[in-house]
């Protein structure tokens, strides 16, 4: 599985370092959109909780999930590596599913993530970035979750922050009936903390940043006043409880220091933080952050009801595994499908003319036959992943593709150049193969004079060229290419059509070409034609017309002297109004 996973909580790290990769709702939503644009992820999906920050990729991005997140967010990966857990494949999507019904919550099987996890996906489907492997994941692990919900209760007692929070603060401060309270912010969390205050007995206020009535949602029992009011209620209250989504502190030090009155208790709840630590040194203030508050005793939870929601899990786990391993043969389906629906029509389609319908209704009818066919041959085709075992899928579809007219090897997705023939020798004579390079990604690792031969050649057609090496020529600055000046890393191969090893070091090319090969990345290695997926030629262009040299890869000078040849000779050879002529 193409699906890969890093991410750090509360078991990991404390709050000061993940708040440093926390995210708002717009940061996670352009971070996401970013993985895919900048980093050729095909998709990815940021969940970032008060509890958690996670970055989920599918397909072949350029980084790690882990140095991916440092990239997006500023932050120099060797600092905090330990802090992070990586995932791939069924472990991570195991790990989504478990984490969407709260078994993996600081306040362990509280409600709240199920709603966090369908956000981040609908974060990323609104940046463009949720592709159909993380859509089908993380919807499934939804759907799990709430039969989950449904079937059992994780825990003896309801469980959410809101209600730790009224159980710390009670061990705190003891009764909180008729405890002046303000509450920062009116997102979700600040709601369900001001709703329990109440239900305690305390005085509550709720700061809005506009309010009119019936605008702002505010629980009942609740005061509304202006955000801007806050600092001058705390002479008034006893306990302060801010939840926003600010990547700011909404209170200061400085500023709360001259307000206060009297004894008072700061409940942050908030990643990154709202209330800014330096408060707690202020007489009277004490100072408690979310791993205060929902850290320490765990809920007591219910054996019977976590081994019947395991099996909830993995039956939904089972079914999103074989959605996934059936989606190798959907190409092969499509097309049987295609070749199927044109065989019938061609059976009814006479009858069809013979039927003296007028042109307008016979075109009308022939294409309902046609798109009934369409989908009566897919619903029996795609019916075979819940029929068939696994292992059957592919020589099942293999066999309907034959018989329905298709090629012995379906062409499948990504299909490329092909590769060399076991058996075929190093120097044999290669076949000149023209190529369509238009928005290909290409990664060109090594930044000098060959290098920066490869990079003119590469530069007229179109294609997307990443340079990956520590030093770079001035001639391929000078071409626009994306550059990353650093020397060449494992999984830097990652999201590209084409790779092209040019430096000076043996060993780098070396394993560039194996990384490429590992990945069915087609891979040109300058010092090494055996380890070459295809040569790369001496090219001579006029107009329309292009020329390709190569003297299979074992003598260089003799392709450069024919191409240099070539282009002294093409005047003479061949006029130049005709190859103009062939442009247009």
């Amino acid at each position: 599985m193409e699906i890969r996973m890093a991410g750090i909580d509360s078991s990991r790290a404390p709050v000061g370092v993940r708040e440093r990769f926390a995210m708002t709702a717009s940061a996670a939503s352009e971070a996401a959109a970013r993985a895919c644009r900048e980093f050729g992820a095909k998709g990815c999906v940021l969940l970032s909780t008060c509890n958690r920050t996670e970055l989920w990729l599918s397909g072949r991005a350029s980084l790690e999930p882990y140095e991916l997140l440092c990239a997006l967010r500023g932050a120099e990966p060797g600092a905090h590596r330990d802090c992070f857990v990586r995932r791939e494949g069924l472990e991570a999507a195991e790990h989504l599913f478990q984490l969407a019904c709260g078994m993996k919550s600081q306040v362990f099987g509280e409600d709240q993530i199920l709603t966090q996890v369908g956000t981040a996906l609908s974060l990323a489907r609104e940046a463009g970035a949720a592709d159909a492997v993380l859509e089908t994941l993380f919807r499934s692990a939804v759907t799990s979750a709430k039969k989950v919900k449904t079937a059992v209760r994780l825990t003896e007692a309801d469980q959410s922050v809101a209600v730790r929070m009224e159980a710390f603060l009670k061990g705190v401060m003891g009764p909180l009936a008729g405890t002046p309270c303000l509450v920062i912010g009116n997102g979700e969390m600040g709601r369900l903390a001001a709703r329990r205050l109440v239900e305690a007995g305390c005085r509550v206020s709720m700061t809005v940043r506009r309010y009119r009535h019936g605008e702002v949602s505010l629980p009942d029992g609740v005061e509304a006043v202006s955000y801007e009011e806050r600092l001058s209620l705390l002479p008034r209250v006893r306990l302060v409880v801010s939840a926003t989504a600010s990547p700011h502190y909404t209170l200061r030090a400085a500023e709360v220091g001259p307000a206060l009155a009297g004894p008072t208790v700061f409940c942050d709840l908030a990643v990154p933080r709202d209330i800014d630590p330096a408060i707690a040194s202020l007489p009277g203030a004490r100072v408690y952050d979310t791993d205060g508050i929902c850290g320490g005793a765990d809920a007591r939870r219910d054996e019977a009801a976590l081994t019947r929601a395991r099996e909830i899990l993995a039956d939904g786990l089972a079914e999103f595994a074989r959605w996934y391993g059936f989606r190798a043969v959907v190409p092969a389906a499509r097309e049987t499908g295609e070749l199927a629906a044109r065989d019938f029509m061609g059976r009814v389609e006479k009858t069809v003319r013979g039927l003296g319908l007028s042109g307008e209704a016979e075109e009308d009818l022939l294409d309902r036959l046609r798109a009934s066919a369409e989908k009566t041959v897919d619903r029996l085709l795609f019916g075979l992943r819940e029929t068939l075992p696994s292992e059957l899928w592919q020589p099942c579809m293999d066999a309907l593709h034959l018989a329905a007219g298709g090629r012995a090897e379906p062409a499948g997705p990504g299909d490329f150049v092909p590769r060399p023939a076991a058996g075929g020798t190093e120097n044999a004579p290669r076949f000149p193969l023209f190529v369509d390079l238009t928005n290909s990604k290409i990664a060109l690792v090594g930044g000098g004079r060959v290098a920066a031969r490869r990079a003119k050649a590469l530069a007229p057609f179109g294609c997307s060229l990443t340079v990956i090496a520590p030093d770079i020529s001035p001639e391929i600055e000078a071409l626009g290419a994306r550059i990353v000046r650093r020397a060449f890393r494992a999984g830097d191969c990652a999201g590209f059509d084409l790779v092209l090893a040019a430096t000076d070091d043996r060993e780098t090319n070396h394993a560039v070409g194996e990384e490429a090969r590992r990945l069915g990345i087609p891979a040109n290695v300058c010092d090494a034609p055996g380890e070459c997926d295809f040569f790369f030629p001496a090219v001579v262009r006029r107009d329309a017309l292009v020329v390709g040299v190569t003297a299979s890869g074992t003598n260089h000078a003799l392709a450069k002297a024919a191409a240099d040849s070539l282009r002294a000779r093409m005047e003479e050879w061949i006029p130049k109004e005709v190859t103009a002529d062939a442009a247009t």
